[in-house]
C-alpha cells in the first residue's frame, strides 16, 4: 500500500461517519460528527466516490456499514463498524 492509497482509505473511513440520508454528499461530509471534511475536501471526495448504501444508524446492535463506489473504476469499498465508538473497522475492496 502506498501513501496515496492510505490517504484514500483514511478519507473513506472518515466519510463513513457522515449521515447521508436526506442530505447531499457534500452537506453530509462537512457536517460529519467525528471529524467533518473541509469544503474543498468534500468536493474532491464527491468527485471520486458516490455512496451506494448506508445502514441505519439506529440499529440496536450498533452495526453500521457504508458502501462507496469509486467513480473512476468498478471498485467498491465497504466500511463496517461494530459500534460508533469502536475503532475497529474492516475494509474490503473489490469489484
Amino acid at each position: 500500500m502506498n501513501t496515496t492509497q492510505l490517504k484514500e482509505f483514511v478519507q473513506l473511513g472518515q466519510a463513513a461517519y457522515a449521515f447521508f440520508a436526506g442530505k447531499t454528499m457534500t452537506e453530509a461530509l462537512t457536517a460529519a460528527p467525528n471529524g467533518p471534511f473541509a469544503e474543498g475536501e468534500a468536493q474532491q471526495f464527491t468527485e471520486r466516490y458516490s455512496v451506494l448504501t448506508q445502514s441505519s444508524e439506529l440499529d440496536p446492535s450498533g452495526f453500521s456499514a457504508t458502501v462507496f463506489q469509486d467513480k473512476a473504476n468498478p471498485n467498491r469499498v465497504i466500511l463496517i463498524e461494530e459500534a460508533p465508538d469502536e475503532v475497529c473497522r474492516a475494509f474490503f475492496r473489490g469489484k
